[in-house]
């Protein structure tokens, strides 16, 4: 069951979106947008007929999921690159509604995206899994800013995963590591004060706060 407080997480983060939208998009490109968002919000999104229905099927990483055969690495690469060169040659607009819309490939290639815009709007995917919200967390490659975007979301933030993901990850904000630094366990917090791809100043935290339990 969703809370009050949660309900109005997810408002305020679909109205951020909205307003980064606005100062980034075209009139006419907003337009398009936010009339996405809104069916996106209400639940009657039909799928667009400018984006190829490839892209926002489920079907195939659910079978994949659930196959006791799972595709090869040299497989799934393929069909990432496919993706790439559909997404390459899409407009702005297009390239927001998939991201709100697409599938895992999509949303895994797009969390990457250089437009915070576009980044955003994976986050705001209602297909997002916990198990992709985990692996954006660890992920370097990833912008600081997806990374506090995940911190900034208090349902993603309840899973203790997502917290030693986001502390381990060199890419984090020094200012969000510290923060969810002191909800770690021990086993966590040693291999944090060892680790050499660590920030010193989180390193050090670590070390205090182990030696603070005794």
């Amino acid at each position: 069951m969703t809370s009050k407080d949660d309900s109005e997480t997810v408002d305020s983060e679909w109205a951020a979106l909205l307003s980064l939208a606005e100062r980034e998009l075209s009139p006419t490109d907003f337009a398009e947008v936010s009339g996405w968002v809104s069916q996106l919000r209400d639940g009657s999104m039909a799928p667009a007929g400018d984006v190829p229905p490839v892209l926002i099927s489920e079907e195939e990483n659910n079978e994949e999921a659930s196959s006791s055969v799972p595709s090869s690495p040299t497989q799934l690469e393929k069909k990432s690159t496919d993706v790439r060169g559909m997404l390459a040659n899409m407009t702005m607009a297009q390239k927001l509604k998939i991201a709100m819309s697409g599938n895992g490939i999509v949303r895994r290639l797009l969390i990457q995206d250089p437009s915070r815009l576009v980044q955003e709007c994976v986050l705001n995917n209602p297909k997002i899994g916990l198990n992709e919200v985990e692996a954006f967390a660890k992920n370097t490659n990833v912008d600081a800013q997806v990374l506090r975007s995940i911190s900034g979301r208090p349902t993603w933030m309840r899973t203790y995963r997502v917290k030693v993901n986001l502390v381990t990850n060199p890419k984090c904000p020094p200012d969000l590591s510290m923060k969810w630094l002191k909800f770690l366990h021990d086993n966590e917090l040693k291999l944090i004060s060892k680790s050499k791809n660590i920030p010193q100043v989180l390193q050090v935290a670590a070390k205090k706060k182990l030696s603070d339990k005794g």
